[in-house]
């Protein structure tokens, strides 16, 4: 988790700046069709590209610290507070990641961005909450009722008796 978070920070220096990710996209490109001219579609996946890097590095961020910290399913009184402690972790290094690009000549920070990066966290945090809720209804039904026995089988325990 804290390497993830150390990646992401790197990331927000002039090594994850637009002209460096849009000419890595732009080699390859060229390199898959040489004759076209692909200049403003380009320029537009790799805008689109850079926002879902943002939400997805801080969807990674907020579900490594989940599973570092809670493990078992229950969802409990405490998950909450967790599930905040995250989003404020993760604020905390989309605001830092946000503050390193003021420093670098080619990156610019964005409020935009920022939001990007906590609704990454927050859908990673629901998904989660989604998910322990399933569990914990799946944990609660009686085996007899979540595999009811089929009425040929049924038949025969009641001939059988």
């Amino acid at each position: 988790m804290i390497l993830w978070a150390g990646l992401v920070l790197y990331a927000s220096t002039s090594v994850g700046s637009s002209p460096r990710t849009g000419s890595l996209l732009e080699t390859f490109v060229r390199w898959l069709f040489p004759d076209g001219d692909f200049t403003q579609i380009i320029r537009g996946f790799n805008i689109a590209m850079r926002k879902v890097a943002h939400a997805l590095q801080f969807f990674i961020l907020a579900l490594l610290i989940w599973r570092g910290v809670r493990v078992k399913p229950p969802l409990q009184r405490s998950d909450r507070f967790l599930a905040g402690g995250i989003l404020a972790f993760s604020a905390l290094i989309a605001a830092l990641s946000e503050g390193i690009q003021t420093l670098s000549p080619t990156r610019g920070p964005s409020v935009m961005d920022f939001f990007i990066d906590m609704a990454g966290a927050i859908l990673a945090i629901a998904l989660i909450f989604l998910w322990k809720r399933r569990s914990d209804r799946c944990d609660q039904v009686p085996l007899s009722e979540a595999n009811p026995a089929s009425p040929a089988e049924d038949e025969k325990n009641t001939a059988a008796s």
